[in-house]
């Protein structure tokens, strides 16, 4: 087995590739049996290379990545009725309601000593 890869595309190389996109230029690969590949690189040699597997995998991965203007964003649901741009409260449920406390009860105010600024001067 032979790897291809072909450097002009597209183009009429009388057997079946994949295309890909490679920068702003547009190649293709390919696997082949011996006597195939060997054709093909007799009849293009300037338009076509052999590649390793190693190569040719890691194109082929390459295949499946859509570009990135059309990888699909992550959407999140959203109250058609209110605002996207607003921050919303969250509300609290009726079960957890507390107990309303008075505020002296809630803050405990020690005493302080202050000391006059102006004692000392007349």
């Amino acid at each position: 087995m032979k790897y291809l890869f072909f450097k002009k595309v597209p183009f009429n190389y009388g057997c079946e590739y994949q295309r890909f996109q490679n920068g702003v230029k547009e190649r293709g690969i390919g696997a082949y049996e011996n006597k195939d590949a060997k054709i093909l690189l007799k009849m293009f040699p300037d338009k076509i290379d052999e590649i390793k597997e190693e190569e040719y995998d890691e194109l082929k991965k390459k295949l499946n990545i859509q570009p990135t203007s059309f990888r699909a964003f992550k959407t999140q649901h959203q109250d058609a009725t209110k605002d996207p741009n607003a921050v919303y409260a969250e509300t609290e449920s009726k079960g957890s309601e507390k107990t309303s406390e008075k505020a002296e009860d809630l803050v405990d105010v020690g005493d302080a000593e202050v000391e006059d600024p102006l004692k000392d001067t007349e």
